[in-house]
């Protein structure tokens, strides 16, 4: 796929001073913005898919009546983060 180019935007002096005051070595503003980017999108992403499957366990709450209690919840997630600290480890 043909690369594009993210649109220029005007920035203030005081935060572009910002900016490069906290690039690490070697690290461009071009290449820092590409990362900030990609993070937000990401970020976007995850918090859509959320939603989306919050919306649909409304759905089917509504429609069943089932529910889990919050102690119910947080024993799976901690049994979820207890398997993967287990696999790191």
């Amino acid at each position: 796929m043909k690369s594009a180019t993210i649109p220029k935007i005007p920035v203030e002096p005081e935060l572009l001073h910002n900016l490069e005051t906290v690039l690490m070595p070697g690290e461009t503003i071009s290449s820092f913005v590409e990362d900030a980017v990609r993070h937000a999108g990401a970020l976007r992403y995850t918090q859509c898919q959320f939603h989306k499957r919050a919306d649909e366990a409304l759905v089917r709450f509504l429609a069943t009546g089932e529910s889990r209690t919050s102690e119910e919840v947080l024993a799976k997630l901690a049994r979820k983060l207890d398997d993967r600290c287990s696999q790191m480890s």
